[in-house]
């Protein structure tokens, strides 16, 4: 049987080193914890616009990251 998730404790590490791999022209993960995703074209002297939700809902947020989007994902 295959399995969509291969370790209980490792989904959100796994799913986020995932998406940037797949969007890695567009966003990374700040490196203090590696689960804050950041666009890679931060605006100087703008508001950042942060979203994010608890877990066990992702990965809906982090497709809101980008261009004319949110800034950062928590």
């Amino acid at each position: 049987m295959r399995r969509l998730i291969n370790d209980p404790y490792e989904v959100v590490e796994e799913m986020l080193s995932g998406y940037v791999k797949a969007h890695k022209d567009q966003v990374k993960l700040l490196d203090h914890d590696g689960r804050v995703l950041v666009k890679k074209d931060l605006v100087k002297d703008k508001v950042g616009v942060i979203i994010g939700g608890g877990s066990g809902h992702e990965p809906l947020f982090l497709g809101y990251v980008g261009e004319n989007f949110a800034d950062a994902a928590v």
